[in-house]
């Protein structure tokens, strides 16, 4: 719990904002973290759908009327909602979020044994895991993304660069999917300037407005 801008954001613009920690999150003991290894787009993705499902069962959330936003995993989580659950929403914004789980496996600035060692336990093996990982990666799934899509990444962000917006977005485009990617080229993992992020919350805001109807 505590302050976060985005939450607070869509709150002022009269949205209900659900917000998990979901399998994996950090802050909750060793236990609840160790339980989302190798689960992206399984038991973490499980934990957001079946909290939806709650709200919506409890009249707290309009079936008809929910979208996903996340950043950074919650971008892949974003996308997963949108591909794995399609009947569930209405529109994603996916804030500098993972597309290509063997691209962020491959490409991520660690030295390569320690990297690989610690993407083995906690999210795949590249070399024994092919076939789960390309069942889980966002660009093999987007046949069945229904609804509209906004990214934004930053030219300078080094844990999720750029091309994983560029793949989605040619993904989405040969699929006729409404959507629209934003690039910053001052802006690393996750927007700093405040340009930039007023422009990000205008543009987040009219997105909703428009598919949230």
């Amino acid at each position: 719990w505590g302050w976060n801008a985005d939450v607070q954001f869509l709150a002022n613009r009269g949205y209900a904002v659900f917000q998990p920690n979901f399998r994996g999150s950090t802050g909750y003991g060793n236990k609840l973290l160790t339980a989302g290894y190798r689960e992206w787009g399984g038991a973490m993705q499980d934990d957001i759908t079946d909290g939806v499902k709650h709200l919506i069962a409890e009249g707290i959330a309009d079936a008809k009327r929910v979208g996903i936003y996340g950043a950074s995993y919650g971008g892949y989580a974003t996308m997963a909602g949108l591909c794995f659950t399609p009947e569930l929403y209405r529109c994603g914004v996916n804030y500098v979020g993972v597309t290509d789980i063997d691209l962020i496996l491959k490409e991520y600035p660690l030295p390569k044994k320690i990297n690989d060692a610690i993407d083995a336990v906690m999210i795949a093996d590249r070399s024994s895991d092919k076939d789960w990982i390309k069942s889980r990666s966002i660009q093999y799934n987007i046949d069945k993304v229904r609804a509209p899509v906004l990214m934004a990444y930053g030219m300078k962000d080094w844990r999720v660069p750029p091309k994983h917006g560029r793949i989605l977005k040619r993904a989405l485009d040969r699929n006729n999917i409404p959507n629209k990617l934003i690039i910053k080229a001052n802006e690393g993992h996750g927007y700093r300037n405040e340009d930039n992020v007023f422009e990000f919350f205008r543009e987040v805001d009219a997105f909703l407005g428009q598919h949230m109807k």
